[in-house]
């Protein structure tokens, strides 16, 4: 019953149940059913808007306050404008008509199966063969880059540690699965996911997730090259493909493995009672050990008591179920795979069992929306409806990761003038009068601005709260201080259809009347930024290597001001010969015959590569010095900055290979210079 003046509540409640690898200790345990919003709370929520429009200082209870005030806006700083998005008013006639999913959606957001735990995880109603496509759509949302070296705001109310304690449970860091296109685009990294990136929860036993990098992983063909005033307003990441990595039947929660799997790396939200990998298998090899002396039995319905030795680990006899039936039953007995009797010993330890029917009864739907490009001009990709979506219902839920100060994301020149924002803060939403800022954790974000009066478009979408969330309700109830202590995720909106959306349509919203006035400042002083002669999209999809990135001389490299070249490339023993530990001032002076049998090696063992399974820092800069045969090239590598210097790159000796396969090179932009880093874009 404690009032709060309404400038202390900038938190614009965005709720969803704290689906998270981990969750805040006060958190509640969420509902298990979703329910239509109640017409006294929708009264509730019209009084505040209403008291909040006639007097903004009205002091209000807590509660209430925080539910009227999320207005999408523009922020400012010197006559720069950065568009945040506006949000809808809410009042007493939107109901939310809960989405059952029916045969077309088959990936939920529901209640974890993990006993004991409260967050929400993400489920199949379908069977998923080994391989497959984990969503229906294909790719998943965008994932978005962010500088955390250029966090140089000063003098803010809420410290930085406060932002990045958040963050980094759901940001991927330098090193953990994140593609070289994005290490390569700052000297200190994160990289923000969406849905499969962010929502699965850790399990290292039952991981059942994987994924790849899409034919274009980065298209920065959208923006015609520097003359759109939408130049730089979007990522040019187009995000993972996410595939299953074992059979995953209907009902099932699919994981995905953070690396967590040793107890001396347990972070702090993971309950010391969690068997490890290793426990599993000493109880399987047990219980296989032990089933095996057993006497054949004509009864099926005969069960035998496990027996746990004395001297036995405490932790790995907890695994243990109470007979040998309960995991062998379905097995043929001998030849039993200790891979699935380890998977089927977590199943009945840790996991509840879901139906398809209960999932579809208690989760929300996350592949109704597909990215495509959008069908408005320069506007990057947008969300498109692959199901029918009947008005009043769910299109996307949508929780939401909170930055306390979106003046972190600010972004300096050398001499310490504000040149704009990271464009992270393009996807999310915040309040004129907030440091707050909220960032969608799914695809909600490829959901592109239709201004009521467009004729190019129509909105058939809003935003509600998501009411039926009891851990975003409570959320909503603290202060901007108590809300900068949390350091998980536990606010959420949702995103509802106001007209029925067909399969194939570009979902819409109105981001609101600030979005617009601050855009068409924007439009009216944009000036044509650069032009560039070439696109990383057209270099990579290219058959054959564009000739401005070929040096055609031994002892040049390329030098583009906006590409470089990558190409896959590890140390061997040849990187230890003693020849690359000897200067050689003059082999500039030597023929190129004469240089290729000093320094020349061959490589075809680096092929052929493929951009869209590699790993972290497998791209090595290089220059592509000729073409060597059949879409082969003799190439030469440069020091990779993710690496100690090696032997011939101190000693400024050229690290030459011949017979380099073409499927192995691959054409990055280099360091800030992606037009999301051009001042004032």
């Amino acid at each position: 019953d404690s009032t709060i003046d309404i400038h202390c509540h900038r938190v614009a409640p965005l709720v969803i149940k704290s689906m998270v690898k981990q969750r805040s200790p006060s958190a509640k345990a969420p509902q298990q059913t979703i329910s239509p919003v109640s017409k006294s709370y929708n009264k509730e929520t019209k009084t505040s808007l209403s008291s909040a429009s006639q007097n903004k200082t009205t002091v209000f209870r807590c509660g209430l306050c925080l539910v009227g005030i999320l207005l999408f806006t523009v922020t400012r700083r010197n006559g720069d404008k950065k568009l945040l998005r506006s949000s809808l008013n809410y009042n007493d006639d939107d109901h939310f008509v809960p989405d059952k999913g029916g045969q077309e959606c088959s990936i939920y957001m529901a209640p974890s199966s993990i006993k004991g735990v409260t967050s929400m995880g993400i489920f199949t109603t379908r069977d998923i063969p080994k391989k497959a496509t984990a969503l229906q759509g294909g790719t998943d949302g965008p994932s978005i880059t962010i500088l955390t070296d250029k966090f140089r705001a000063s003098g803010l109310r809420f410290p930085k540690s406060s932002w990045i304690k958040v963050w980094g449970h759901y940001a991927w860091g330098r090193g953990k699965g994140v593609p070289d296109h994005i290490n390569y685009e700052g000297d200190s990294i994160m990289e923000y996911q969406t849905t499969f990136g962010a929502l699965p929860n850790h399990h290292c036993v039952l991981s059942s997730t994987s994924f790849s990098f899409p034919d274009v992983p980065y298209d920065d063909s959208f923006a015609k090259y520097g003359s759109s005033p939408s130049t730089g307003a979007s990522t040019y990441n187009t995000g993972r493909d996410w595939r299953v990595k074992r059979d995953v039947k209907a009902g099932e929660e699919l994981f995905l493995n953070y690396g967590h799997c040793s107890r001396a790396g347990y972070p702090s939200w993971i309950p010391d009672s969690v068997p490890t990998p290793d426990e599993y298998k000493a109880a399987a090899k047990f219980l296989k050990q032990e089933w095996a002396k057993l006497p054949l039995e004509d009864d099926d319905n005969a069960e035998h008591p496990v027996v746990v030795p004395d001297d036995m680990d405490d932790r790995v006899a907890t695994i243990l179920p109470p007979t040998f039936e309960t995991v062998f039953k379905n097995m043929p007995k001998g030849n039993i795979d200790s891979g699935i009797l380890v998977k089927e010993l977590a199943r009945k330890h840790e996991i509840e069992e879901r139906t398809p029917e209960w999932i579809r009864e208690n989760g929300k739907c996350l592949e109704h929306l597909k990215a495509n490009p959008s069908t408005l001009p320069d506007a990057g990709r947008g969300g498109f409806a692959q199901h029918f979506i009947p008005k009043g219902s769910l299109v996307v839920p949508t929780p939401m990761v909170h930055v306390m100060d979106r003046d972190w994301l600010a972004m300096y020149d050398k001499n310490g003038a504000h040149v704009g924002d990271q464009v992270v803060l393009n996807y999310c939403f915040s309040h004129p009068e907030s440091t707050v800022a909220l960032c969608p954790n799914t695809n909600a974000l490829l959901i592109n601005h239709c201004s009521p009066s467009s004729r190019d478009c129509r909105v058939n979408a809003k935003l509600t709260w998501a009411i039926d969330d009891s851990i975003s309700e409570e959320w909503r109830q603290m202060s901007l201080e108590e809300l900068s202590k949390q350091n998980f995720r536990g606010l959420a909106m949702e995103i509802v259809t106001t007209r029925n959306i067909a399969p194939g349509d570009e979902v819409f919203l109105d981001y609101g009347v600030e979005w617009e006035e601050a855009w068409k400042q924007h439009v009216a002083h944009w000036s044509k930024k650069r032009l560039r002669s070439l696109s990383a999209k057209e270099a990579n999809n290219a058959e054959q290597v564009p000739s401005a990135l070929i040096t055609n001389n031994l002892k040049e490299t390329a030098n583009d001001s906006y590409l470089f070249t990558g190409c896959q490339f590890w140390l061997t023993d040849e990187d230890d010969d003693e020849h690359w530990k000897k200067p050689n001032e003059k082999w500039k002076s030597l023929s190129d015959e004469d240089i290729l049998k000093a320094y020349s090696s061959d490589g075809s063992q680096y092929g052929p590569g493929s951009y869209a399974r590699h790993s972290d820092f497998n791209y090595w800069p290089c220059s592509i010095i000729r073409e060597d045969g059949d879409n082969t090239y003799l190439v030469r590598i440069e020091q990779s900055p993710f690496f100690e210097d090696e032997n011939w790159h101190v000693n400024e000796l050229p690290r030459l290979l011949s017979n380099y396969p073409r499927e192995s090179i691959h054409f990055f932009v280099r360091k800030q210079a992606g037009d999301q880093y051009i001042p004032h874009v």
